[in-house]
């Protein structure tokens, strides 16, 4: 999609397209981007580009005119044969993945809590602290977010080893918290609020337990049936039959497994370390800021330390790409799964990335061929590189990954993340770290799976360049003295 015409003629009309939305729907439209629109929810591969205009719900507006408007716009740069259609949806562009808008509607705009998830999947025998696990601030019932994974911040031959998710994740509800919102954290500022980190969440980890401790009584029970059946028939002479002697080995093979993740997880929640640098609520330039770095603290989490590993992406979600200059779809290969991770990267448009979410388990997707243009609403604060607070409501510009799967040569939408996911790390075929996923996109219409929870992301190279500009050295006058590198382990 990034090479299709369509895309080189919405870019052009990007800053006519706002002005037509800002006169026609004051601080009444949420976000402004190109998709690619299948024609029916099965249809095998035709598509036809779309602008998609997502808005407050409930509001009244002469839409033709304003299609019409936004057409004329784009035909200045786009040829008239070229099909193009322009979609408005209810629908809202949402900064902050740990919990769910509760309403489309501003004067409702209050958060669901995102709902208890067992972590017992990820636990293994030792407890350990693995990409993609639930963590929160120490005391935060109410958060939970995702350990995006392993790094390291350098500063002037100083190592600092830990691991980076989103401000989102780690912020307290408490009142120290608004002068990180708008300066962000630093160990260099002594006043910063002394956030602790723990795995799992506290409402995940109490699901964790009540979930392994069904998971072992379950497995008992199955263990006990099995194992009186083979004696039974052992008093007559008989054996049991092949497939019932492999189940019988299969569920003491889990009961193990599961005892030693029950006994891992008698202790939990487990204490990471504090957060000693975050961006705050800020942005910079026309790209919001949402990162948080926590430095490991404690031993027993401090050898998990490692280089995460590329995550196994099922066969099923793997999606396909169209060959150049063909109709015809190739299957994306992950060749690194399960090697480690190789260099921080860079998002890139039409590229496909995995995550693997608190909430969403693993899911791949494409960088959308265009950024969102996203209105934040006034009560939405976001703060700049000096700390001040935009007097009117923000645009930004976004990175976009949408998700979708094949079934039978079909493919049909799906929605790329969840509420908890905040701070999971977009990984390319490559095995290369490029984003850090914050926020998402959701809109409601005829079509319920279509532009549901589409996931929104920070470059990775926009968040090493803002760790730099907080966390680099600096003398009484403000001028740098030394320098900071953000690097995998």
């Amino acid at each position: 999609m990034p090479d299709d015409p369509t895309v080189a003629a919405f870019e052009q009309a990007r800053e006519r397209f706002i002005h037509v939305l800002n006169c026609k729907l004051p601080e009444r439209w949420r976000s402004l981007c190109l998709f690619y629109v299948r024609l029916s929810r099965w249809e095998t591969m035709a598509s036809i580009a779309s602008i998609v205009v997502m808005v407050d719900a409930h509001i009244y507006c002469d839409w033709s005119e304003l299609r019409f408007s936004m057409l004329r716009e784009v035909r200045q740069d786009l040829d008239p044969g070229v099909p193009l259609q322009v979609e408005f949806l209810p629908g809202e562009a949402c900064p902050d993945l740990t919990g769910a808008p509760g309403s489309l509607q501003p004067e409702k705009d209050t958060d669901i809590e995102p709902l208890p998830a067992s972590q017992l999947s990820k636990m293994d025998g030792i407890g350990r602290l693995k990409m993609g696990m639930s963590i929160s601030p120490k005391g935060q019932d109410s958060i939970a977010g995702t350990m995006g994974g392993f790094v390291t911040i350098t500063r002037d031959g100083v190592t600092h080893q830990g691991l980076l998710t989103t401000y989102d994740v780690v912020r307290p509800f408490i009142s120290t918290a608004t002068e990180a919102d708008r300066n962000g954290i630093s160990i260099d500022r002594p006043s910063c609020p002394n956030i602790e980190i723990i795995y799992p969440a506290i409402k995940d980890a109490r699901q964790t337990m009540i979930h392994a401790e069904a998971e072992v009584k379950e497995l008992k029970e199955q263990l006990d049936k099995l194992t009186e059946r083979k004696n039974n028939y052992e008093l007559v002479g008989k054996e049991l039959g092949l497939t019932e002697l492999e189940r019988l080995d299969i569920v003491q093979k889990q009961l193990e497994d599961c005892g030693k993740a029950l006994q891992a997880v008698q202790g939990i929640p487990f204490r990471i370390g504090k957060v000693i640098f975050a961006s705050g609520v800020g942005f910079s330039g026309t790209t919001l800021l949402n990162w948080a770095f926590v430095e490991i603290t404690e031993p027993g989490v401090l050898k998990f330390f490692r280089r995460d590993q590329m995550p196994d992406v099922p066969e099923c979600q793997r999606p396909y790409r169209q060959l150049p200059n063909t109709n015809s779809h190739d299957k994306i290969v992950f060749y690194f799964q399960g090697q480690s991770l190789t260099r921080i990267g860079v998002l890139e448009k039409g590229e496909c990335y995995v995550m693997v979410g608190r909430s969403s388990g693993t899911q791949v997707g494409f960088c959308n061929g265009t950024k969102a243009s996203c209105l934040w609403r006034k009560n939405k604060i976001r703060y700049d590189g000096n700390g001040n607070a935009p007097d009117a409501a923000k645009i930004t510009h976004e990175y976009v990954v949408v998700s979708e799967y094949g079934i039978a040569g079909r493919i049909r939408d799906q929605p790329f993340c969840e509420p908890g996911d905040s701070g999971a790390f977009l990984i390319n075929p490559k095995a290369e770290v490029c984003g850090l996923l914050y926020g998402y996109m959701s809109g409601t219409w005829a079509e319920p799976e279509w532009y549901v929870n589409v996931g929104l992301v920070t470059c990775m190279k926009d968040v090493s360049m803002s760790i730099q500009a907080l966390a680099t050295p600096r003398d009484a006058q403000g001028n740098p003295t030394g320098t900071v590198e953000l690097d995998l382990p």
